[in-house]
């Protein structure tokens, strides 16, 4: 496959995952099918209705490294 094929899938499943992680901490979160410069979904306080936008970074080999920050 090639790389940029499977860069965009590695951040794809990267994206959804995120998205599940904050499903399970109380928020409900949405990705996008496409890019949006700065962020690649959003997401909702489900007792508060805050909304942040969320950024994620992916890579294909190497340490994993998983960071939530607020900002």
């Amino acid at each position: 496959m090639a790389t940029c094929k499977v860069n965009k899938i590695t951040g794809q499943i990267a994206e959804h995952l995120v998205a599940a992680k904050l499903g399970t901490m109380g928020y409900s979160a949405s990705p996008y099918s496409e890019n949006v410069p700065g962020f690649e979904l959003t997401a909702v306080n489900s007792d508060t209705l805050k909304s942040v936008t969320v950024q994620v970074k992916t890579s294909n080999g190497g340490a994993v490294n998983h960071q939530l920050t607020n900002g």
